[in-house]
């Protein structure tokens, strides 16, 4: 994990370290290590394929296709492809593996700034 290729957003309150993706093997997925400042927040996006969260620490609300729902660590979070969805982190940081059933949707972290 501590040489994994890492990624952090503009903002600095999130960051990603990248397990299997195109540049690290993977050629039908993307696994990372997600990580997030509390109170951090992801704004309503779509993502072309499937995506899974397994949350190890923290929590915050999801919302999906407009059902919002509280999660927390132990909770696994499976994201329809194309489904809108939005996070808003509590007020703890937040730790989660994250799956791309699919490479592509991991194109938005090539504007992060490499750490």
């Amino acid at each position: 994990l501590a040489d994994a290729p890492t990624r952090v957003s503009q903002s600095g309150r999130a960051r990603v370290r990248f397990l299997a993706n195109t540049d690290v093997g993977a050629k039908n997925a993307f696994l990372a290590i997600l990580e997030m400042n509390a109170s951090a927040e992801v704004p309503e996006h779509r993502d072309a394929t499937e995506e899974y969260l397994y949350l190890l620490e923290g929590g915050g609300e999801i919302t999906i296709d407009g059902k919002t729902a509280t999660i927390k660590a132990g909770d696994a979070v499976f994201m329809p492809a194309n489904a809108l969805v939005s996070f808003q982190a509590d007020d703890t940081p937040l730790m989660a593996v994250q799956v791309f059933a699919g490479p592509e949707p991991a194109r938005k972290y090539d504007s992060w700034r490499s750490e």
